[in-house]
């Protein structure tokens, strides 16, 4: 006869292995009721894994000869492959990336001088000169932040860019 306990998933409940499954259901829901956030020493993925497998009578049977069938794996998981899950998860991990680290990846973060030129990064096309830096500055649209006073290369009015777009997308050269 195999390991009675090959995962530890009767001590996880504290039962025995001659336990009915009236005794597996009452343990698991004491153990679920007592669970707080703050306790650490208990971990309720076992404990959840244990009451699937064991309140499983084949899964049980299984468990008890040895071969851990269900392996701590919830039962909605069981059809589900790795392949179906990881790739996907990877693919959007990656993209969700570098949409969000990709601008500060090419970023050049310096702080630019008054009277410096600033080319667009990208098309190396003239943006204008700084005139000032404020560490607060106010928009039209209410939110404060870092900004450039930049006088456009085109002509025109000064206008005021949030510092994180310049240290983004401009270059001085």
């Amino acid at each position: 006869m195999g390991n009675h306990d090959p995962k530890g998933y009767y001590a996880a409940l504290g039962i025995s292995p001659g336990a009915t499954a009236s005794e597996i259901r009452l343990s698991y829901n004491f153990i679920k009721q007592s669970y707080h956030e703050e306790r650490r020493h208990v971990d309720i993925a076992k404990i959840q894994a244990a009451y699937e497998v064991l309140s499983d009578p084949n899964a049980r049977r299984k468990y008890d000869r040895g071969v851990a069938a269900a392996g701590g794996v919830p039962k909605w998981m069981k059809s589900i492959s790795v392949r179906q899950v990881f790739v996907p998860a990877l693919i959007v991990s990656a993209l969700v990336l570098l949409a969000l680290l990709g601008p500060d990846l090419r970023a050049q973060f310096r702080s630019f001088e008054p009277g410096e030129e600033i080319y667009w990064a990208e098309n190396e096309e003239p943006l204008g000169k700084v005139l000032s830096f404020e560490r607060e500055h106010r928009f039209s649209t209410g939110s404060v932040a870092p900004a450039f006073e930049i006088l456009p290369a085109s002509g025109g009015e000064p206008v005021w860019y949030p510092a994180r777009d310049i240290k983004r997308y401009g270059r001085a050269r």
